[in-house]
């Protein structure tokens, strides 16, 4: 999984496409169109995330479950660290 969006961030996905705070999300290291649940939330509205709101998604959209099926998750259930 990757950290899509952290706390305070707005997220919304429409068609595919990924924005966060209103900013499209280039996401090279997704390899393949996906089709499955491409528009979160399915209101089409943009949700923020509250304190301790992490938003994670795996790269093989289509074949995830994710913050897309099962919400957000908190700060302590996130191990790893920053790739830049």
């Amino acid at each position: 999984m990757r950290v899509i969006a952290i706390p305070g961030d707005r997220v919304r996905i429409t068609n595919g496409v990924l924005a966060i705070n209103g900013q499209t999300v280039p996401e090279p290291y997704v390899s393949e169109k996906w089709s499955y649940a491409n528009t979160w939330p399915v209101a089409g509205n943009t949700l923020a995330l509250n304190p301790n709101d992490y938003f994670v998604m795996g790269d093989n959209r289509d074949h995830s479950m994710d913050s897309r099926s099962f919400g957000y998750i908190g700060r302590e259930a996130i191990l790893g660290k920053l790739l830049r």
